[in-house]
């Protein structure tokens, strides 16, 4: 997906919804089902795209 447009706040809901809906999928058993992963799938590149914002923001950040 692409996140170009998408803002900060609007990034991290996203993550953060998706982290919910997976933990409903789960325990509802649907774990095994296509849009689990893809959705899962989702929430990896939100983490990412979300990661290398705060990166380029604050390059004098060294980490853990």
């Amino acid at each position: 997906m692409n996140f170009e447009e998408v803002n900060n706040k609007q990034l991290m809901d996203l993550e953060r919804l998706g982290k919910e809906l997976l933990e409903a999928l789960r325990k509802a058993k649907l774990g095994d089902e296509p849009f689990y992963k893809e959705l899962a799938k989702m929430i990896e590149e939100t983490e990412v795209t979300r990661r290398s914002r705060f990166d380029a923001a604050d390059n004098g950040y060294k980490g853990f």
